[in-house]
């Protein structure tokens, strides 16, 4: 992952199975080489799903719930996407559009906000309109 401020480098296995030993962090899935789901047949998006899914269980040797989307825009992802997420046993699942969660929100298609390396002023900013009071 590259950004403005310093490149970084994937994580190794160890790093991935101390992570999901922490109570306050879920370790989750989002495919083996991070495809555009809706560009490719249903077999290969369940190839990749349960492909990565099955991938990060070996590592942690536990059940995987969660995922997240490649990319996640409506675009990107289609009805067989969430189909094939929803038959693995996965709970929820977020995509890339930036809403609010609410009670009507699919579990297998929620928004996400996306964050980037930003000072606490600019976080302020910018995802202080998603935590307003609803009126």
């Amino acid at each position: 992952l590259a950004t403005k401020h310093r490149v970084t480098q994937g994580m190794v296995a160890e790093e991935i199975i101390s992570l999901s030993r922490s109570k306050l962090v879920d370790i989750g899935a989002h495919t083996m080489t991070h495809p555009v789901l809706s560009t490719l047949s249903r077999e290969e998006q369940l190839t990749e799903i349960a492909g990565s899914i099955r991938a990060v269980e070996n590592i942690i040797s536990k059940s995987v719930l969660t995922f997240a989307y490649p990319f996640g825009s409506p675009q990107e992802i289609n009805s067989d996407s969430v189909e094939i997420v929803r038959s693995t046993g996965i709970q929820a699942a977020v995509t890339t559009t930036p809403e609010r969660v609410n009670p009507a929100s699919d579990l297998l298609a929620l928004p996400r906000v996306w964050v980037g390396d930003w000072d606490q002023e600019t976080f302020q900013q910018r995802i202080g309109t998603y935590f307003q009071e609803i009126s």
